[in-house]
């Protein structure tokens, strides 16, 4: 790599000239910089007294947060572990954890910017697996944005995925999920159907109950707008059951949502009605206000035009029995 491409317009070639050669002591932004471009860590240009002073991100945190879907702490944690992150890398995983928490608080945005930036990092250190990773992500912050180029970038992903030595096959099963929902926001129910039931045999054969479950509830999804009710309705179920085992209440909460409204089409509005409240109730109990709203307000838009069609068969029914009982009188 050349100086040019080292120094890159933001500090002079002289500078870093100075700071190689050991004629000069070179500012932490500097140093900050020379690692980002060759894809070191900061320790690398660093005296080992100077390393103990470094503050590191406390990553097995922001994992937990991830993990337990407390995606606004999140966002506060990693945005915080960003602003005191000293080397390349942890500055790539802090943006890893800030674009991720973007992205699941539907704020697609700012999400891709963390991401890319992120990605760039893990590419220069050659982390292909984080790579991978990153661009999952941005396929769905594009997808959030309804950027028909989400398509492209996720199939190549996945192409990607599979040629990574070793495997990483949970990393393919949420890649492959990751298509089933672009195709599902495409409207291409089929597709998503396919892509979703292969992300299913791959977290099957993992052992991983939590992706499983999770790909059951968009099979449910899926099947509910190709028509097939009882397919979406079995769906829901196991995926209710799968994520209660595993305690996971935001999960349970998004299947028994998904299950009403399939039990809504299926005119069983009092079955309905029960599972939307228990997903209502889980959210609130789980402090979780993103979408919360939208969901009040779709199902009980669909609530009532369910109640209002089904009145209106029973209004009309008995419109008809009472004049086929009055045609037969005498």
């Amino acid at each position: 790599m050349s100086l040019a491409q080292v120094a890159s317009g933001e500090v002079s070639r002289t500078a870093v000239f100075l700071a190689e050669t050991g004629k000069t002591r070179p500012t932490l932004p500097t140093i900050q910089l020379i690692a980002a471009r060759t894809g070191k860590p900061v320790e690398y240009f660093l005296e080992d007294s100077e390393v103990v002073h470094i503050k590191r991100p406390d990553l097995d945190k922001l994992r937990g947060l991830a993990a337990a879907e407390k995606f606004a702490d999140l966002q506060a944690a990693a945005s915080a572990a960003k602003a005191e992150a000293v080397d390349p890398l942890d500055r790539a995983w802090t943006a890893f954890f800030l674009g991720q928490a973007y992205f699941r608080l539907a704020n697609p945005h700012p999400a891709l910017d963390e991401l890319r930036e992120a990605r760039d990092t893990f590419q220069r250190s050659g982390d292909q697996w984080m790579v991978v990773d990153c661009t999952d992500l941005i396929a769905g912050a594009l997808s959030l944005l309804e950027d028909r180029a989400a398509l492209g970038i996720a199939e190549s992903n996945l192409e990607a995925c599979r040629r990574l030595r070793p495997a990483n096959r949970a990393l393919e099963a949420r890649v492959i999920g990751r298509l089933g929902s672009i195709h599902l926001v495409l409207h291409n129910w089929s597709k998503a159907v396919e892509y979703y039931s292969e992300a299913v045999d791959v977290a099957g054969e993992l052992k991983d109950l939590s992706r499983l479950g999770k790909m059951y509830g968009n099979l449910g999804g899926a099947y509910e707008h190709l028509g097939d009710l009882a397919r979406a309705r079995a769906y829901s179920q196991k995926s209710i059951a799968i994520h209660e085992l595993l305690n996971d209440q935001i999960s349970v909460a998004r299947a028994e949502n998904n299950l009403g409204l399939v039990l809504m089409r299926q005119g069983e509005l009092d079955q309905a009605r029960e599972h939307l409240d228990r997903a209502l109730r889980l959210y609130d109990e789980a402090g979780v206000e993103v979408g919360k709203g939208h969901l009040v307000a779709f199902n009980s838009l669909n609530y009532g035009r369910f109640k209002l069609a089904a009145a209106t068969v029973d209004f009309s029914g008995s419109r008809r029995s009472s004049t086929q009982r009055s045609t037969r009188r005498p």
